[in-house]
């Protein structure tokens, strides 16, 4: 007589086990290089926010304490590995940042994400002059600047350029 065999073996149920946990670490790897891709890519879009605000504040002559600054604004960027910052400032005319100059701290980079590198200099100084929003690198008009944000143990990276001739930002 034939006996009714149902369900399935010992091998047929390891196998599909390693299936599954395979798909499985695919997936959470996957979901982590993600978020830590989309987390730098906010981080980025948050930085040239802060670079076309102050290029903004020069344009409509937004005042600070009652009188327009003489220079304009300008964010000021600096090289770092943790607990990274930048400041927008108001301009003294001198096209580069000074203590006391501050007009806001806009906040802190995320917790895994700094500033690898700036160009031409570390500290970077983007100054927008007004009435045309001439823009300033580190104090003269001859350059272009970038600025490479990094999120940290990976190989993730976002560069920020602006183009001093027009004033572009482009994020890279």
């Amino acid at each position: 007589m034939f006996k009714n065999k149902q369900g399935f073996t010992l091998i047929e149920l390891l196998i599909s086990a390693s299936i599954i946990v395979s798909i499985s670490i695919l997936a959470i790897v996957n979901f982590r290089g993600s978020t830590q891709k989309s987390t730098l890519d906010n981080e980025a879009e948050r930085l040239s926010s802060i670079i076309r605000q102050a290029n903004i504040n020069t344009l409509t002559g937004l005042t600070v304490g009652g009188s327009r600054p003489i220079g304009g604004f300008g964010v000021r960027i600096t090289q770092c590995s943790a607990n990274c910052s930048y400041i927008l400032f108001a301009d003294d005319g001198n096209h580069q940042y000074d203590n006391g100059e501050e007009v806001q701290r806009p906040g802190m980079l995320d917790d895994n994400v700094f500033v690898s590198s700036t160009f031409p200099a570390n500290p970077l100084d983007i100054v927008f002059v007004p009435p045309r929003g001439d823009i300033y690198i580190n104090g003269v008009q001859t350059s272009d600047a970038s600025a490479t944000l990094a999120f940290g143990n990976t190989d993730y990276s976002k560069q920020i350029i602006i183009y001093q001739e027009t004033g572009r930002i482009n994020i890279q």
